[in-house]
């Protein structure tokens, strides 16, 4: 019966890789058909897109993250979810890469003017694009900061993703196309000067670095001011990489839950669930 058991779980995750692999293809064959299409009819790329909550972004449909957030109603909805359950006015987020700002201004919306929302992001096209994010929805309640969180403060090489312009990384090196002299800080560093300031959510989406941003926070995580929420992105196909975050966030004290089944409150563990791995206080 084990063995059976072990037998049937290689198969569902050889199933998995083919689905995942097959609606990737998918997704950039539709994008690559929108991007022609418009070309052809010499219209414009950067297409406007009202996103919930009265606010709204440019997207520029030639880039992979850009286009699914504009091709969706709501991108990842299980976040917007969560975030419109736990937020109130006057809380304060952390979005750790940011992109160019659909996380951050939905959080900014929901916390209000008396809130805060720091966001961090280090690549230069995705800053410019959350810079004007927040001038056109003007969100003077997020602090941009251009860099990435880490468990060091220096100078770093981020390696360029070809296909994926939310798959910019310091760690992993698949379809290289350049790279890019970044900044990284600690976000104990940043935050010594708001000791007081309580965290309500922390959004962590950092292609492969999520180690470090964790040794970069640790005062914070274990303060008592500490977030009530965390929500990392870890890819389903890193294993080994979802149960070390998984040990590393839950020694601070945390529960580990399913974003998608919020209603359970049952406890899971690091293989559960999506790609967002959910964590609460």
């Amino acid at each position: 019966m084990y063995t059976n058991n072990l037998v049937f779980i290689e198969i569902d995750k050889h199933l998995r890789k083919i689905k995942k692999k097959f609606k990737k293809n998918l997704v950039e064959l539709i994008q690559a058909s929108y991007v022609k299409y418009n070309k052809v009819l010499g219209k414009d790329l950067i297409k406007k897109k009202q996103i919930p909550l009265g606010l709204a972004l440019e997207l520029d449909i030639s880039r992979k993250l850009q286009f699914l957030q504009w091709k969706k109603k709501i991108y990842e909805p299980h976040i917007f979810c969560l975030a419109q359950k736990v937020l109130k006015k006057g809380d304060t987020v952390i979005d750790a890469g940011a992109h160019i700002g659909y996380w951050a201004l939905i959080f900014s919306r929901l916390v209000g003017a008396s809130g805060k929302v720091f966001a961090f992001e280090p690549e230069l096209q995705n800053w410019q694009g959350l810079l004007k994010s927040i001038e056109l929805n003007a969100a003077k309640n997020i602090h941009a900061e251009q860099c990435g969180l880490s468990n060091v403060t220096e100078e770093r090489c981020l390696l360029k993703c070809e296909h994926n312009d939310g798959g910019h990384s310091i760690v992993f090196d698949s379809d290289l196309q350049g790279t890019e002299k970044i900044s990284t800080k600690r976000l104990d560093d940043f935050l010594a000067k708001e000791a007081d300031l309580p965290i309500k959510l922390v959004k962590m989406d950092v292609e492969g670095h999520e180690q470090y941003c964790l040794e970069g926070m640790t005062k914070m995580l274990s303060g008592v001011n500490k977030p009530q929420h965390l929500i990392i992105e870890v890819s389903r196909r890193e294993p080994e990489r979802r149960q070390m975050i998984y040990e590393i966030v839950s020694s601070y004290g945390y529960v580990s839950l399913d974003i998608h089944k919020l209603h359970q409150r049952k406890p899971v563990g690091p293989l559960d669930g999506g790609e967002d791995m959910y964590f609460c206080a």
